[in-house]
C-alpha cells in the first residue's frame, strides 16, 4: 500500500508539473486569474523544479510570484514568428507596434489608475517627443483604433483591468474608460535582454551568450534544438548547423524524453527531422486543419503541394500555379466558403500559403513555394455537409 500511494504522489506530481510547463509554453504571461487559474497555482507550487528545467533545458528565466508568472523565452533560429492581433483577428501593424511601446513608456509614468484619455495624452506626448515617431492625432478614428488596440491587448494579458467605463465610447469620443494599472506585472513584460548599448542589429536583442567552452556549446546547441521542438511545428535537420547535428545525432532521446515527459506532447522522428505532436491538439495557437475558409483552402492546397513533392517534377512550385489550383479549388469549393474570400481570391491564396508557411509546411523563395516534407501528412476529405462559413 506504501508503495502504491508513493506511485500515486509521483504520478500527481508529474501531472502538476506537466500543467504547469503547457501553461506556461502556450501562455508565457499568466496571473492568477487568468488563462487558468488552477494550473497557476501549479505554476507557484512547483516553482523552483520549473525554473530549473526551463534553465537547464531551454535557456528560458521562469519569474514567478503571487500574482504572476513570466517564462522569458528566446526565440529559436530562424523561428516563424507570429504578430500579435487586434480582437477582430488582424495582426498588428507597425504602427500599432509603436504605440504600444509608446503605452508601456507613459503607464510608467502614471501612478495605480488611469484614464484612456490621459494615457492617450500621455502617449501624444511621447510621440512628439521622439524622432522619427509619427505623432499620434486623436482627432483621427484610424489612430485612435489603433491606440485602443494596443491598450485592449494589455487588457487581454493582464497589465491593465478595467475598472469603470468602455473604450468605445472613448474610440466614438463620445466618454471614457477607467483602468487599474498592474504594475508589478508591467514590469515583467519586457522580455528581451537589455544591451550595455544601443543594439546594431534588433536581432541582437534575443542574442544568447554562451562561455567558449565544450560546455557551452552543448548547452547552446540543447537549448536550440529544445526550442525548435516545443515552439515550432517542425524541426527540419537541413535548417541545424553542424554542431546542432551532431548534438541531435548524439542526444536525440534525450531529448525526446525530455519533451514527452515534460509537455505531454509525443515526438515523432523521421529522416528529415522530429516534430513533437499534441495527441490532446490543444497545445498550438494554430491549429491545423480548422473550421474556416483559410484553413479550408490551406488544407487543399497542401495535398496539390504533397502530390508535387512526391513526382519527378521541380521541387518549387510557381505561385502563379498554385493561384490556378486555387481558381479551380474556388469552383469546387466556393460554395462552403466566406464571399469575402471569394471575391478576393488573391487574398485567399496570400492566407493560406502564410498558414502553411506558419505550419513549416512549405518554404518561400525567389524559387517559388517549395513543398516541405511534413506536408505530406495531410489529406483534405469531403466535408460532410456543405455549410458556408464566415469566420475567416
Amino acid at each position: 500500500m506504501m508503495e502504491e500511494r508513493t506511485d500515486e504522489g509521483l504520478s500527481q506530481l508529474a501531472e502538476e508539473q506537466q500543467r504547469a510547463v503547457r501553461l506556461l509554453l502556450a501562455h508565457p504571461f499568466v496571473t492568477d486569474s487568468r488563462p487558468d487559474p488552477e494550473a497557476f497555482s501549479f505554476v507557484r507550487r512547483h516553482a523552483r523544479e520549473l525554473q530549473r528545467w526551463f534553465a537547464e533545458q531551454l535557456g528560458y528565466r521562469l519569474v514567478v510570484d503571487s500574482e504572476l508568472a513570466r517564462l522569458h523565452k528566446r526565440p529559436a533560429p530562424g523561428a516563424r514568428l507570429r504578430p500579435l492581433r487586434t480582437q477582430s483577428q488582424a495582426p498588428f501593424d507597425p504602427r500599432r507596434y509603436s504605440l504600444l511601446c509608446l503605452v508601456l513608456a507613459a503607464l510608467e509614468r502614471l501612478e495605480v489608475q488611469t484614464v484612456l484619455s490621459e494615457l492617450a495624452e500621455q502617449v501624444a506626448l511621447l510621440a512628439a517627443s521622439e524622432e522619427g515617431v509619427q505623432r499620434l492625432n486623436l482627432e483621427s478614428h484610424a489612430e485612435r483604433q489603433a491606440f485602443v488596440d494596443a491598450v485592449r491587448w494589455l487588457v487581454e494579458i493582464g497589465v491593465l483591468t478595467l475598472a469603470d467605463g468602455e473604450d468605445t465610447a472613448f474610440l466614438e469620443g463620445r466618454g471614457d474608460a477607467l483602468y487599474d494599472i498592474h504594475s508589478r506585472r508591467l514590469s515583467q513584460l519586457l522580455s528581451a535582454p537589455v544591451p550595455l548599448e544601443p543594439p546594431r542589429d534588433p536581432e541582437e536583442l534575443t542574442a544568447d551568450v554562451y562561455p567558449d567552452t565544450e560546455e557551452g556549446a552543448n548547452r547552446r546547441s540543447r537549448h536550440r534544438l529544445m526550442r525548435r521542438l516545443v515552439e515550432e511545428p517542425v524541426l527540419y535537420v537541413r535548417d541545424l548547423d553542424e554542431d546542432e547535428r551532431v548534438y541531435l545525432t548524439l542526444q536525440r532521446h534525450y531529448l525526446a524524453g525530455q519533451v514527452t515527459s515534460r509537455t505531454g506532447l509525443a515526438v515523432e522522428v523521421r529522416r528529415e527531422g522530429l516534430a513533437a505532436i499534441d495527441p490532446a491538439g490543444r497545445l498550438t495557437d494554430l491549429a491545423f486543419p480548422a473550421s474556416g475558409t483559410v484553413s479550408h483552402a490551406a488544407l487543399l492546397l497542401a495535398e496539390v503541394l504533397a502530390e508535387r513533392g512526391r513526382s519527378a517534377a521541380p521541387a518549387f512550385v510557381p505561385e502563379e500555379e498554385l493561384g490556378e489550383a486555387l481558381a479551380s479549388l474556388l469552383e469546387r469549393y466556393g460554395h462552403l466558403w466566406s464571399k469575402a474570400y471569394r471575391d478576393d481570391p488573391g487574398r485567399l491564396l496570400e492566407e493560406a500559403l502564410e498558414r502553411l508557411e506558419h505550419l513549416g509546411l512549405i518554404g518561400r523563395g525567389g524559387g517559388g513555394i517549395e513543398p516541405l516534407p511534413a506536408v505530406a501528412r495531410y489529406k483534405a476529405v469531403e466535408p460532410a455537409a456543405a455549410q458556408e462559413d464566415d469566420r475567416e
